[in-house]
């Protein structure tokens, strides 16, 4: 669904499972399962509304047994997915290389990051699956914008 400012609504057929969504760059990315398995998809935004579905990173191929639990932006273009795999945290390129950058440190949290969010400077802050409340300092990255947020 989508609802303008002056409360129309619209909606856009998707069928799957959708766990998380943000806005970056002009698009609208959710990560979601489908009957094609777990991928991040984008659709463009414009004053009328949203563009075909398009998948952004195919989540399955890189870890087949796992979910992109959630999804967010640094300014520089890289999508943080938090997971429910042993890596927990998955960066991806704008070019679609990926990489775990904290599989290293996998004994200081449980597998799964259900939530994401920026706070002040570098700290993005995740909650993991057995309800800690983590603060991860990305040296040398920035929140993309929130729209709707003063942040």
């Amino acid at each position: 669904y989508r609802i303008a400012q002056d409360k129309s609504v619209s909606t856009y057929p998707f069928v799957g499972l959708v766990h998380s969504l943000r806005v970056y760059n002009g698009y609208l990315y959710f990560a979601a399962r489908t009957d094609a398995g777990e991928k991040v998809w984008r659709a463009q935004i414009s004053p009328s509304g949203f563009g075909t579905p398009e998948v952004y990173f195919d989540f399955a191929s890189a870890y087949p047994s796992n979910m992109a639990l959630a999804i967010t932006f640094s300014s520089d273009g890289v999508l943080y997915i938090g997971t429910d795999s042993p890596d927990g945290l998955v960066a991806v390129n704008p070019d679609k290389s990926y990489s775990a950058p904290f599989s290293s440190y996998v004994d200081l949290y449980t597998p799964g990051f259900f939530s994401l969010a920026w706070g002040a400077g570098n700290d993005l802050y995740a909650t993991s699956s057995a309800g800690v409340l983590m603060k991860i300092i990305i040296r040398g990255k920035t929140s993309a914008p929130y729209y709707g947020s003063s942040m």
